[in-house]
């Protein structure tokens, strides 16, 4: 029952190693069998850095335009040879220590039809930031209920079966606890560290954030309400 770990990289040059070496390190006990980065085009020396790597259990893709971390997810998703993923962010903030903790919780709450996100309880960015996102989580927790106070961490498990049920979409990172509840996935969160960022600076602005984030919500709400509930099992049923 191996796993891959995918980590969408977006000018990330000086982490790129460092991630990589935390990630072999921290998964030394458990079944890691393939790490996929996926560089989003871009503009600085991350893709040499990636192809410095060289182990059998790496493999990096890049996109040839910029094409947002979600649809970076997706691609590795769709390019690896496991069903059991972890996702992780690529700068480091992300601390890949908690990877055995998320695997040993998915195993305890079953394979199948199960989403678990970190929560960052002691979050370590500016205080415009962490109320910013606080604010975010508490709009998207009130409208959606999907149970979970922190949507916006890069760290979570679930099965790819399940992730190619979803609707995909530009940010539905964002959003995962709640797609994955729509399917019928139960979700569950347990807290993670997270660190200050090592290098590099932060792709995302608090003004564009949020203004991205409400326009991104009006859809969510808009396929909240026209989703056709047990669709899945009914067409599974009648196979």
């Amino acid at each position: 029952m191996s796993f891959t770990v995918i980590a969408p990289i977006f000018n990330e040059e000086k982490n790129i190693p460092i991630l990589f070496k935390e990630i072999l390190a921290s998964c030394s006990k458990v079944p890691l069998s393939q790490v996929i980065f996926v560089n989003d085009a871009s503009k600085d020396k991350s893709e040499t850095q990636l192809k410095k790597i060289k182990n059998t259990k790496f493999k990096f893709i890049s996109h040839d335009s910029t094409l947002g971390q979600s649809a970076a997810i997706h691609t590795g998703i769709i390019n690896t040879k496991n069903d059991i993923i972890i996702t992780i962010d690529g700068d480091l903030q992300n601390d890949p220590a908690d990877i055995p903790l998320l695997f040993k919780k998915f195993l305890e709450l079953k394979k199948n039809k199960v989403f678990i996100q970190g929560f960052r309880h002691s979050r370590k960015d500016t205080i415009s930031k962490v109320i910013a996102s606080k604010i975010a989580n508490y709009i998207r927790v009130l409208i959606l209920d999907d149970n979970h106070p922190d949507s916006g961490c890069g760290i979570k498990i679930f099965n790819k079966s399940d992730y190619m049920l979803l609707p995909h979409f530009k940010n539905m990172h964002r959003f995962m606890p709640f797609l994955f509840k729509m399917i019928g996935c139960k979700t569950h969160y347990i807290n993670v560290n997270h660190r200050n960022r090592h290098s590099g600076v932060s792709n995302y602005n608090n003004l564009g954030r949020a203004l991205a984030g409400i326009y991104d919500l009006f859809g969510i709400v808009w396929l909240k309400n026209r989703y056709l509930n047990n669709f899945h099992t009914l067409v599974k049923k009648n196979k």
